[in-house]
């Protein structure tokens, strides 16, 4: 479970830090630390994956994930 947590959470930073979105236009600034604390808290990784681009955190913690 650990193990899926950091994967994700470690896919979640690749993509937000990339410089490049989906469309390959560039990404906006990283987020000061005021802004990130009112960023939405993911709880589900399927609405996460909606909108990765506006995913800044992530909480799987409760999911009880066995495998991704």
């Amino acid at each position: 479970m650990k193990k899926s947590f950091i994967l994700i959470l470690t896919l979640v930073l690749i993509i937000s830090v990339s410089g490049e979105d989906i469309k390959g236009e560039e990404s906006s600034k990283l987020l000061t630390e005021e802004q990130l604390k009112k960023e939405a808290i993911y709880a589900s990784l399927e609405e996460a994956l909606k909108n990765p681009l506006k995913v800044y955190k992530l909480d799987l913690s409760g999911k009880q994930l066995t495998q991704l």
